[in-house]
């Protein structure tokens, strides 16, 4: 006589693939702590690089005035102050009185890159009828700084206003805040901007 044997259930589980919450919640805060890394460093390149245009434009005024002091003349303009590498002028003053460091201007004639772009900066010392030029003034031009940069440029040098003190925008409108003139667009992607060198 057969006797049934009664059937035991399957009591293992069958392994599951996939990933827990645990495991997925470390992936998620990896990844975030990486996103803010970088966020982060940009943030200090950015700064850094601000730094060294305030660093420089606060020794070409130092050494513009000491060849205003030297000499007892203004110091020479740019006839193209876009930018553009133009020797001689304004450099050759600056070179004459020997006193910023880091520029080696027998190497490069044209002037120092700034930090921010490939442009070179530009120097004007007649004021322009368009209005777009000012007088003494170390500039700025042609997809330089963006607004934010400029913003925090004139938070530095100056007083954070586009439209008075020494750091100014000379672009128009279109650096200047919506419907505050008096504050930048630190969304704008251009900015041209003068920094009045004094009474040379």
């Amino acid at each position: 006589m057969h006797t049934l044997k009664a059937s035991r259930p399957e009591t293992r589980r069958e392994a599951q693939s996939g990933f827990t919450l645990l495991e997925l919640s470390i992936v998620l805060v990896v990844i975030g702590l990486i996103i803010g890394g970088v966020l982060k460093g940009q943030e200090l390149i950015g700064s850094a690089q601000i730094n060294a245009v305030q660093t420089d434009m606060q020794n070409i005024e130092t050494a513009a005035n000491m060849f205003y002091a030297t000499n007892n003349e203004p110091i020479t303009a740019d006839t193209d102050n876009t930018g553009a590498c133009e020797a001689g002028g304004f450099w050759d003053d600056i070179d004459s009185v020997d006193a910023i460091s880091g520029i080696d201007l027998d190497q490069d004639p044209c002037g120092p890159e700034n930090p921010l772009s490939n442009q070179r900066y530009g120097f004007e010392n007649e004021p322009g009828a368009d209005g777009d030029t000012v007088q003494n003034a170390l500039v700025l031009r042609g997809e330089t700084l963006n607004g934010q940069q400029a913003e925090n440029l004139d938070n530095k040098l100056d007083d954070g206003n586009p439209e008075t003190g020494a750091l100014r925008n000379i672009g128009g409108d279109g650096c200047n805040g919506g419907g505050d003139p008096a504050t930048w667009d630190v969304d704008n992607a251009g900015c041209n901007v003068a920094y009045d060198l004094g009474n040379l």
